[in-house]
């Protein structure tokens, strides 16, 4: 639901970006036309599954590469509806994708079949793609997270992880790791850059505004959340999404620091787990 990143995404249409952000009809509770009418979809409380999860992911992808393909019409309606003496553009070759929990896996998804309609050649080259995903504390669904190598996985864009504290890693009790497809995938990342960093004190939910409502309702800690500070956690969460995209889509190389390797003062909530530059750095 993207009434639940308003912190997040408001902070990248302030630097400039465009933003475009989904509600994919029947999976919400509900969601709302901008004719005024509506459509209900699943219970809030919804017992999900993995072949659920599985069916959702697909649907994200579908949408989104729907979307994709509806840019430059959404470019001309826009244009005939400005008053503005300058042209309305968008830039449709630098174009990022993620989302958090199953959206970032449905991000990693998107890129692969991405790939593999560019290895069937099929589409127009010019049509506008996605050049960067992000997965924000999601498990990956379906072949990104597969520790096979059945399918292929290596989405060919660059790539961030951004998880809690100990996602993917190993309990240095127990010795389990919370979850196995993190270092499936990243192990599989091989063509572009990728960067795998985890938040000191995060837990699953601290990656949606729900964090920023936890400084005001105490109640809410118990939820999915960790003891970093939320207001803390929204200056960490966005500069770390918005150090990525400046890397990758504007090529902005003093934000490459944030997201490399190495111990940074200013930012000891950072934990770097793994990243790699790939054949195309």
């Amino acid at each position: 639901m993207t009434e639940c990143y308003t912190t997040l995404l408001s902070d990248l249409a302030s630097y400039g970006y465009t933003v475009l952000a989904m509600d994919h009809p029947y999976e919400q509770p509900f969601v709302r036309y901008p004719n005024g009418t509506g459509i209900l979809g699943m219970p809030i409380s919804y017992a999900w599954d993995e072949p659920t999860a599985l069916a959702v992911q697909s649907a994200r992808v579908n949408d989104s590469i729907a979307l994709l393909g509806y840019l430059p019409k959404l470019e001309a309606n826009m244009a005939a509806r400005s008053k503005s003496p300058s042209p309305f553009k968008l830039n449709q070759t630098h174009i990022g994708i993620f989302g958090h929990s199953l959206g970032g896996s449905a991000a990693a998804a998107a890129l692969l079949e991405q790939a593999k309609q560019q290895r069937r050649g099929a589409g127009d080259e010019r049509a506008p793609s996605f050049r960067a995903g992000m997965n924000m504390d999601g498990t990956f669904f379906g072949p990104a997270g597969a520790d096979d190598d059945a399918e292929p996985a290596d989405v060919r864009q660059p790539f961030l992880m951004l998880g809690f504290d100990g996602h993917g890693t190993r309990d240095s009790a127990s010795g389990n790791v919370s979850d196995s497809t993190w270092p499936a995938f990243a192990s599989r990342q091989k063509t572009a850059y990728w960067r795998w960093l985890n938040v000191r004190g995060a837990r699953h939910h601290d990656f949606s505004d729900i964090t920023y409502w936890k400084t005001l309702v105490p109640e809410l800690q118990d939820r999915g959340l960790g003891p970093i500070g939320g207001a803390r956690l929204v200056v960490v969460w966005r500069a770390f999404v918005r150090a990525f995209f400046d890397v990758v889509l504007l090529g902005q190389s003093g934000s490459r620091a944030l997201l490399d390797a190495g111990v940074n003062a200013a930012w000891p909530e950072k934990i770097w787990v793994g990243g790699g530059d790939g054949v195309n750095a």
